[in-house]
């Protein structure tokens, strides 16, 4: 007898490639718990240099003391939450340094950080709006906002951000709260009548995730490094 040939038999019905299934699983487990989204801004939807900016403060500046580097951090969180306002900020820093400063240099030098928004980004948000509820909460103040509203213009003659993409925007000098404390998350919340689990929210900051978990939100830990047009869809299958 002849050397027998193996059957190739046909595939079955039956095998599922389950790795997609799983995925299919996933998407449709989050979008049924899943109602609304927070954005961060900074490093999340606009590109940020801290670095740039440490060192353009410190040339502007000119040597101080950790003590002095300490008190200027505070005066830019007072800021933060609307506490100060620009003129008041640049005298208390004028007096931290025992010298006047430039207040038109200090912007300069405080807006050195901000960069740039891709367009893919709000290609991203325009694609969320019909599936879920989008939100901007962002740690800023007045000096960055009106850079940014008059970059949008300039580049993009975009004079309508916050309605465009957002229900609500959030910026903390506006309301006087600042991530990461709690309470700017029990404000949203109450104020944008939303649940926390139905929530998943999105900062490049540790504290500031930590935080959000602790009342319920699902926070996502965003890496810079990673374009949020390439990593979100990675947030939505890997984060129910």
């Amino acid at each position: 007898m002849g050397e027998k040939v193996p059957i190739q038999l046909g595939k079955s019905p039956f095998d599922f490639n389950w790795e997609l299934v799983y995925i299919a699983y996933q998407i449709l487990k989050l979008m049924s718990t899943i109602k609304n989204i927070i954005f961060d801004f900074g490093d999340v939807l606009i590109d940020l240099d801290k670095i740039k900016f440490q060192n353009r403060l410190e040339s502007f500046l000119g040597v101080h003391t950790p003590q002095q580097r300490n008190l200027i951090e505070d005066i830019f969180i007072a800021l933060e939450i609307g506490a100060v306002t620009i003129d008041e900020m640049n005298t208390q820093i004028s007096d931290v340094m025992g010298r006047p400063i430039s207040g038109d240099k200090m912007i300069a030098v405080y807006n050195s950080m901000l960069l740039y928004i891709k367009p893919e980004r709000f290609d991203l948000l325009e694609s969320l709006k019909s599936q879920y509820k989008i939100y901007l909460l962002s740690n800023t103040n007045i000096i960055h906002l009106s850079w940014i509203y008059d970059y949008l213009d300039r580049e993009y003659s975009m004079l309508n951000f916050d309605e465009r993409f957002f229900v609500k925007t959030y910026y903390s000098h506006i309301i006087g709260l600042r991530k990461p404390n709690r309470d700017i998350y029990d404000f949203v919340l109450q104020d944008a009548n939303l649940i926390a689990s139905e929530t998943m929210f999105i900062d490049d900051n540790a504290d500031n995730i930590q935080m959000a978990k602790e009342v319920g939100i699902k926070g996502i830990l965003h890496d810079p490094k990673i374009d949020i047009t390439t990593s979100f869809e990675k947030y939505i299958l890997t984060n129910t």
